[in-house]
């Protein structure tokens, strides 16, 4: 369609639906009338929404910030000191990819080195510092442990509790540590997370 085209689409869809509750074919009717037949694109709706996976019309990403990042990663498993691959300009999600690629093997040594250079135990991004605290409790790094307490007394996300909670029931150790905070955590958060907790944990007041 062309970004020019999709935007105003967009808009027009926001603008006409606003308020209201839609479907998916009701979005499938106003986007064939709307957008397809306007332009006259060709393009197979049904295999995109209905279809598993990405159909084979799709335009591959390449993202280069990304692959530079990877480059990174492995520079560090190939021996390059973590703290000449710092890289200020890099953005939450780059950082989030870097953490997210750090390898299962990885030591304690490595990743207090890590630690040192990224800032990760004292970050307050809550995004890097939740993805840093599961990789640090399952690579068994626990020197984050008086900020990770600070950050589950505090923060009530489901999204940041549930896989740190999670990683933590792994191990006695954890479990014990996470039942802890927990007992004390829990008064602050709310009762969605409670119960998805209280089952990861056993919890029972």
């Amino acid at each position: 369609a062309g970004r020019e085209r999709f935007d105003a689409f967009l808009s027009s869809y926001f603008k006409d639906k606003r308020f209201t509750n839609v479907t998916t074919e009701d979005f499938l009717a106003y986007l064939d009338e709307n957008l397809i037949k306007k332009h006259d694109l060709d393009v197979n709706v049904d295999e995109w929404v209905y279809g598993p996976g990405l159909p084979d019309s799709h335009v591959p990403i390449e993202s280069d910030r990304f692959n530079k990042v990877d480059a990174a990663i492995a520079s560090f498993y190939e021996g390059t000191p973590a703290k000449d691959i710092v890289n200020p300009e890099w953005s939450t999600h780059e950082i989030l990819h870097f953490i997210g690629n750090i390898k299962e093997e990885t030591t304690v040594e490595q990743m207090a080195e890590l630690n040192e250079a990224f800032g990760f135990c004292a970050s307050g991004n809550s995004e890097i510092f939740a993805a840093w605290a599961v990789k640090a409790i399952q690579r068994g790094y626990n020197d984050c442990r008086p900020e990770l307490r600070e950050f589950l007394t505090n923060v009530g996300r489901r999204k940041f509790l549930t896989p740190i909670y999670k990683a933590l029931a792994n191990t006695e150790e954890g479990k014990a540590f996470a039942l802890d905070v927990y007992s004390n955590a829990r008064q602050n958060y709310h009762s969605v997370s409670t119960g998805t907790i209280d089952d990861i944990l056993g919890y029972k007041g």
